[in-house]
């Protein structure tokens, strides 16, 4: 009984994480080739997530308009940007100063849907692949207990 519940758990934990990978992925992938609009930076910085690592990650947000509407986001990419170098997360928000134009790139159904930087970040492969090991063990334990 304890298995079978750990095994959903661990398989429905896998299925959500991979859905949101994959719905992240193809939005990273189809953003190449939305139509570019100039946007205004209104904030930046960088989080700090302490524990075993520290984690840092950028933070920007900015406004744009699209057919005469005013939107604000702080999506920089699809995907959870984030480093353990600081120098590197800062070397990153030198491209975005408060105040300054930064091209972004809108969605042409979704315009309140926008990213500055198209594509997927480094980890998400790393996310897809934990996503379905997770998946395919809680499978096995439930799979297991139906015998």
């Amino acid at each position: 009984m304890v298995e079978t519940a750990i095994g959903m758990v661990f398989f429905l934990v896998g299925v959500v994480t991979l859905g949101i990978a994959a719905i992240d992925s193809i939005r990273g992938f189809r953003a190449r080739h939305w139509a570019i609009f100039e946007a205004v930076v209104l904030d930046r910085g960088i989080k700090t997530h302490r524990g075993r690592r520290n984690w840092f990650v950028p933070t920007v947000r900015y406004r744009y308009q699209v057919e005469g509407r005013t939107y604000e986001s702080n999506r920089i990419m699809f995907g959870h940007l984030s480093t353990t170098d600081r120098n590197d997360a800062e070397r990153f928000m030198s491209y975005f100063e408060i105040g300054r134009p930064v091209p972004v790139y809108v969605s042409p159904v979704h315009p309140h849907v926008s990213v500055v930087k198209p594509g997927v970040d480094n980890q998400m492969w790393f996310r897809i692949v934990w996503a379905s090991f997770a998946a395919f063990i809680g499978a096995g334990l439930v799979l297991k207990q139906l015998k």
